[in-house]
């Protein structure tokens, strides 16, 4: 996905999942971070979180990417599944169900573009530049499937959608439908969700 320019993440409260995530051993995180902007290290070499409210993006998603490469895919994962205890979230997210189906206004709350957040819960307008997410479930059951093209590393957005699934239905499980990957190609990544 080519990003547009303007668009940023929040950043502020939001940083302290992957340093949670990091917590025993900080020194990729820290390093990665620093190389991108969002943190330095003090005169005695402890790192100092950047803690402003907004990152841009392109930074962001590179450091994301670097770490990705650096940890792999199960730290990622257990990245994305902290980033639900750290983000605004709309007042319709009340069962899994709803939670999934608004997902997409939270992923929008969460980033602002040219300064403007990029989801107005007054208005319900939504802007485009980001990608989405996609719910796609019956009313009843317990399976659907959740579509996207965001540009974070599919194995945060995997953990994203496990932090949620798993605030409502603790027994949840969430992985890529088989051959619906962008690590192979597709435009987007396809999760089922079960439970």
């Amino acid at each position: 996905m080519n990003l547009e320019p303007g668009i940023e993440a929040r950043g502020g409260d939001v940083s302290n999942h992957f340093f949670k995530a990091f917590r025993l051993v900080p020194t990729i995180a820290y390093r990665i971070f620093t190389k991108h902007g969002m943190g330095r290290f003090s005169d005695e070499g402890r790192f100092v979180a950047d803690l402003r409210p907004w990152w841009p993006l392109e930074p962001y998603l590179a450091a994301l990417f670097e770490i990705n490469d650096a940890v792999g895919s199960a730290k990622m994962v257990e990245i994305g599944k902290l980033i639900e205890k750290h983000v605004s979230v709309p007042p319709s997210m009340r069962d899994i169900r709803t939670t999934f189906a608004s997902i997409d206004v939270a992923y929008h709350l969460n980033h602002r573009k040219h300064g403007k957040p990029m989801f107005d819960l007054a208005s319900g307008r939504m802007t485009d530049g980001i990608g989405h997410y996609v719910y796609n479930g019956e009313e009843s059951g317990n399976f659907f499937t959740m579509e996207t093209d965001a540009p974070y590393p599919c194995d945060v957005d995997r953990g994203i959608l496990s932090g949620f699934a798993r605030r409502f239905e603790p027994r949840s499980f969430v992985e890529h439908a088989a051959g619906r990957c962008r690590k192979q190609g597709n435009s987007v990544c396809v999760f089922e969700v079960s439970w």
